[in-house]
């Protein structure tokens, strides 16, 4: 059985609904992993940043993510949900989860399968809403189910034996972060969002201030259990690698950032999609107006409470 320690930091979260003057523009971006190298450990870090935040999280929206690499290294999947969150603030806002190692402890050598002096992973993400409002000529308001078409993107790294780790890149976090989607809303219809006609302005990934709040991140991410620092002397080559919103391969360019790619309305192209929910990442976080918000999977059987 599956339980959640949750983490809360105190302090006021205003409703995020009340915080936008519409029309209004949200973006996601994504902050970790960057088109980089970095060492090999397990848990790996995912960092997505959201600017606006109330116009992607407040209404009914959906974020998965999966991360695999192509000698089965690692391995995460994911969703996070706009609306059922606790109410973000207007900007940024930033969500931190992770992979773990393909292979669990308990099975031996969790890198096993790396035999090459690299691996070359892959994240891949898509957004969507699944419920979107059109005001029609008449007054009337129009609800539709699913007519939002899903934003996707990817961002291919490294992973190299003896190369900077994800804490040390993070905490000296420079540069923008990777172009995801942008999107601008004409309304909040009550509750529901009602697209704009340019839905999908571009995005601009260098306006989400990472470095101010880097040593947060750096700090908040899950400590590593496991790592390669050093090839085995073996030279075997047995691969293995795992599928579903996408598979290790070169990326596509990204409009504004190197490394990654969107597609839908606004982006440049990407990969495909899923709606495999299974999750095999240990921790995830939030971090929002200088306040952290953690929720970490282990095993037990209860819901755990802890305040700062």
């Amino acid at each position: 059985m599956r339980g959640v320690l949750s983490l809360v930091a105190l302090g006021g979260l205003a409703v995020a609904k009340d915080q936008v003057s519409f029309p209004a523009t949200g973006e996601f971006d994504i902050v970790f992993p960057r088109n980089d190298t970095y060492a090999v450990e397990a848990p790996f870090p995912v960092i997505f940043g959201f600017q606006n935040a109330p116009v992607l999280l407040s209404f009914p929206t959906q974020v998965n993510w999966e991360l695999t690499c192509g000698l089965g290294t690692l391995f995460g999947i994911n969703r996070f949900e706009g609306e059922r969150t606790v109410a973000p603030p207007s900007d940024p806002y930033f969500y931190i989860n992770s992979s773990r190692a393909l292979m669990k402890a308990e099975e031996g050598d969790q890198f096993r399968y790396f035999r090459r002096d690299h691996d070359t992973c892959i994240l891949t993400w898509e957004l969507f809403y699944y419920t979107t409002c059109h005001r029609e000529s008449d007054g009337s308001l129009k609800i539709m189910g699913g007519y939002f078409p899903k934003r996707t993107g990817n961002v291919t790294f490294t992973l190299r034996p003896g190369a900077k780790t994800p804490r040390e890149a993070i905490a000296n976090y420079d540069g923008c972060a990777v172009a995801g989607t942008a999107v601008k809303l004409e309304a909040n219809e009550t509750g529901c969002a009602q697209v704009a006609q340019d839905a999908a302005p571009k995005p601009k990934p260098c306006e989400l201030d990472v470095k101010s709040v880097a040593s947060s991140l750096a700090a908040a991410v899950v400590k590593p259990t496991t790592s390669l620092t050093a090839l085995p002397s073996t030279t075997t080559e047995v691969g293995s690698s795992r599928t579903g919103l996408g598979s290790a391969a070169e990326p596509t360019t990204t409009r504004g950032a190197s490394g990654g790619s969107g597609n839908g309305e606004g982006g440049s192209s990407g990969s495909g999609s899923s709606d495999n929910d299974g999750n095999w990442a240990t921790q995830r976080f939030t971090i929002s107006g200088g306040w952290l918000t953690l929720a970490l999977t282990v095993v037990a059987a209860a819901v755990i409470s802890i305040v700062l």
